[in-house]
């Protein structure tokens, strides 16, 4: 796994690779770093083709630390087995503070308008 940390406007955090439970301490650490100085947060996952639980969780925690803001957190992944995986744990769904989206512009889009 590789992080890139975006803290623009709109800060995000640019992962590529694989997520697993060996990896997500550092994911980790990011989330908890960049919510604690925003009500937004990018998660670009559209390089990523692995995410376990470990990955899930970290999503959560992120949507649970943005959420207590009121703002929002918006997760890029269009890689099948990864939009599957956040599919199946009910990450596609309407949820409060979260949106799945397929491309940047849109996630962009959201959170400047958010």
């Amino acid at each position: 796994m590789e992080l890139k940390i975006e803290d623009g406007n709109v800060p995000t955090i640019d992962v590529s690779g694989e997520i697993d439970h060996f990896v997500c301490p550092q994911l980790n650490d990011k989330i908890d770093e960049l919510a604690a100085k925003s009500s937004k947060l990018m998660l670009d996952f559209s390089n990523v083709s692995y995410l376990d639980s470990a990955g899930v969780a970290a999503v959560i925690s992120a949507i649970q630390q943005i959420s207590l803001t009121g703002g929002s957190v918006v997760l890029i992944a269009d890689h099948p087995d990864v939009v599957h995986i956040l599919d199946l744990v009910g990450l596609t769904s309407d949820i409060k503070g979260f949106r799945l989206v397929a491309e940047r512009d849109e996630a962009l889009n959201i959170l400047e308008a958010s």
